[in-house]
């Protein structure tokens, strides 16, 4: 099981969180919400702080599931300096992420929000990022073409 985990891309968990609230929330949304412009559980308040200068922050599940996105394609990027075989896995099956969620983007309704547009900017950012930095840290492990850039 842990070895399938070194595959697996974070941001897959992070598109399901959102599939699993967008569809476990529409029986959340009704009329009342829909009058205050509430039209998808991610635009639902999650809390609220005060802030130091008395501004209240109404903070919503979408930022959350922003923040959660950010914090996966940190270790995402992070990890991809990594050059094993698990991690090539693992950045082709994040470009299979990221176009499947592109797609999902233009067909369904539901994924049509701008909390999975900026998830698959966070993804699309995952998969460049991954492969440059394997790249690079091929380049500099086999004392590649590193000096042909200088």
């Amino acid at each position: 099981m842990l070895r399938i985990l070194n595959f697996m891309p974070l941001m897959i968990v992070v598109v399901l969180m959102y599939f699993v609230g967008t569809f476990a929330g529409q029986g959340g949304i009704n009329e009342e919400t829909m009058a205050r412009g509430i039209f998808s559980v991610w635009d639902q308040q999650a809390l609220q702080l005060t802030m130091i200068s008395g501004a209240v922050w109404h903070i919503t599940w979408g930022t959350i599931l922003l923040t959660v996105g950010l914090v996966a394609l940190y270790i995402e990027v992070s990890l991809s300096a990594r050059s094993s075989a698990a991690q090539i896995v693992n950045h082709v099956f994040s470009m299979v992420i990221f176009i499947v969620s592109l797609v999902l983007f233009f067909i369904i309704p539901q994924a049509s929000t701008s909390e999975f547009f900026l998830l698959i900017m966070m993804m699309f950012v995952d998969v460049v990022a991954g492969f440059t930095i394997s790249i690079r840290s091929a380049r500099r492990d086999f004392g590649g073409a590193d000096h042909l850039t200088h």
